[in-house]
Parts: C-alpha cells; sequence; structure tokens
C-alpha cells in the first residue's frame, strides 16, 4: 500500500474495485479516440500500438485523473487530496497545471503503484491522443536550425540505386 498519501491511495483503491465491477470494453466503432470525447476509453488498435493491458484500463483512467487533480488540471474525484498528494510527491509537481512525462509516469508507478511499462505507455498515448486532438499549442514544424543536409540518395551512394534495376540489384 502506498503509504504516502495514504487516504488518497485508499480512495483510489475504491474507485478502481467499483469500476472494475463492471466488464471492461475496448471501443469498437472507432480506431482511434479523440481526447475531448473518449480520453478514458481504448480502442483495440490503441491497446495494441501503445502495449496497454486492457485489464490495467481502470486503474490507469482513475490514476491519470489522480495525477490530473493533483496538478490542478481538473478537479474530478481527487480535489481533497491535493496538498496531500503534492507535500507526498514533491519530485512529481512540477507546477501548477504543468504536466510532464516523468511526473505523470512517476505519479502512476509510485503514487498508484502500476507497473512502469503500462504507465509508459498510458502516458505517451495521452500525449498522443491530445496531439492529435489539437490540444497542444505547439508548434506545428521544427525551426530551420533542426534541419541537417539530406543526402538525398541517403545510404544509397550509388545513383543507380533509385532507378528498378539499381534497386533490383541492391535488393
Amino acid at each position: 500500500m502506498s503509504n504516502k498519501s495514504p487516504r488518497a491511495y485508499a480512495h483510489y483503491r475504491k474507485l478502481v474495485a467499483e469500476a472494475n465491477e463492471r466488464t471492461i470494453q475496448l471501443c469498437k466503432d472507432t480506431d482511434l479516440t479523440d481526447a475531448e470525447l473518449w480520453w478514458c476509453d481504448l480502442s483495440p488498435l490503441e491497446s495494441w500500438v501503445f502495449g496497454i493491458e486492457p485489464s490495467l484500463l481502470n486503474a490507469l483512467v482513475i490514476g491519470w485523473v489522480r495525477y490530473q487533480d493533483m496538478v490542478d488540471c481538473t478537479d474530478i474525484e481527487f480535489l481533497e487530496f491535493r496538498d496531500e498528494e503534492r507535500a507526498a510527491f514533491p519530485k512529481l509537481f512540477q507546477g501548477e497545471r504543468v504536466i510532464t512525462f516523468e511526473g505523470a509516469v512517476g505519479f502512476l508507478m509510485e503514487a498508484c503503484e502500476l507497473p512502469q511499462v503500462q504507465s509508459m505507455m498510458w502516458v505517451c498515448r495521452t500525449f498522443v491522443q491530445n496531439a492529435r486532438s489539437g490540444l497542444y499549442e505547439a508548434p506545428s514544424e521544427a525551426p530551420a536550425w533542426a534541419h541537417g543536409d539530406v543526402n538525398p540518395a541517403g545510404l544509397f551512394n550509388d545513383p543507380d540505386c533509385w532507378t528498378l534495376e539499381g534497386a533490383r540489384g541492391f535488393w
């Protein structure tokens, strides 16, 4: 049992147990879930691509809510534990409404006792879902200084490799 924030952990376990009383169903009407409409759902494709174990869906979703409540992005279920959580996990709290990959994964692992890989995969999926849904206001193009020169032939310095005959000889 997580002893750093015992009241929040007990509430978390209660919510997961209640959610697990219902059969977990993957979202079958779409391959990709939307961050605003289906943020807590998981499609079979997402489960496969991100390597998320469907049986952990409720624990991951409720753990994600718990983390978001701690950083003040939401106040759904764990608002009353916010100060307790911040005191218990100071390294994972980077500031009001600041969500970091390390903080989120660390919180799911430490506060919710979820496996490292599943925590990482859930956070990756959530970040990709948010980007795909247009919720980030980040630049979409890399700055000019980030681009390097590219040899059009890439690793294949022989210009014939770009012809059908050259490709047959190469492969």
